[in-house]
């Protein structure tokens, strides 16, 4: 579904990069991330593991030696269902994949990710720049102000931000926070969630790239870009924004 961004949005609309590639799922936890970030990151942080790691297991085939560390104290081993069954993946084993997954320097710390361990986890990864991938349910607004604090070391943030439809002041005063030193790059409508009168929905995926990595200032106003990205729910129609 094709849906045309009102003019005063125009603030949301992505920087144009060359290198946007998709890391993770057709469906939720993938997001679209440009290539030159990826390599300029020596590890990743991701907050908030939930039962699909897909955009983590990508980065680790891409980069194998980057370390890559993630916090929820919400999903434990012993939990997790041996069989997962859904229309779009199939039958997955979560057991056998987080065992599979989980060693080494890859690491799963059983915390919530929040303004007082923030400093420590940057620090624990054991390098200079990372990149942060990130879904923790509304509890991303008091990390901003951290982000830019820490902005020489995170390269960049692809996170699923929450209570948005609506213009939301809250989310726009967070959004041009870390714009005056991240730039966005791709925006996504999550589809779970019934979309405002503008199209806008409560959750939205951006990624956003350290402004010193983004070699444009041109707006990309064809956000949608076939083939790379997907609809959140298998099934229903995506929504394929763009500005006049």
């Amino acid at each position: 579904m094709k849906i045309c961004l009102p003019p005063d949005l125009l603030w949301m609309c992505p920087v144009a990069v060359p290198d946007l590639t998709r890391l993770g799922g057709k469906m939720d936890g993938g997001y679209l991330v440009p290539q030159s970030a990826i390599n300029h990151a020596q590890g990743l942080l991701s907050f908030g593991l939930g039962y699909d790691f897909t955009f983590d297991q990508a980065w680790h085939a891409l980069k194998p030696l980057d370390p890559i560390h993630m916090y929820d104290a919400s999903v434990k081993f012993e939990h997790l269902s041996v069989r997962v069954n859904t229309a779009a993946r199939g039958h997955i084993d979560l057991k056998a994949e987080y065992q599979q997954f989980f060693q080494g320097h890859v690491r799963h710390w059983y915390e919530y990710i929040g303004p007082n361990n923030i400093a420590e986890a940057l620090d624990r990864i054991g390098v200079d720049q990372v990149f942060i991938k990130m879904d923790i349910e509304g509890s991303e607004y008091p990390l901003i102000d951290l982000f830019v604090e820490h902005k020489d070391r995170i390269v960049g943030i692809a996170m699923e931000w929450h209570d948005c439809a609506n213009r939301d002041p809250k989310w726009k005063a967070a959004v041009d926070k870390l714009q005056e030193h991240y730039a966005i790059v791709h925006v996504h409508g999550n589809n779970h969630v019934t979309p405002d009168a503008e199209g806008i929905f409560g959750c939205m995926e951006l990624t956003h790239i350290r402004r010193d990595l983004v070699n444009s200032t041109e707006l990309r106003r064809n956000i949608y870009i076939p083939d790379l990205d997907y609809s959140n729910v298998h099934g229903r129609d995506d929504y394929e924004y763009y500005f006049e």
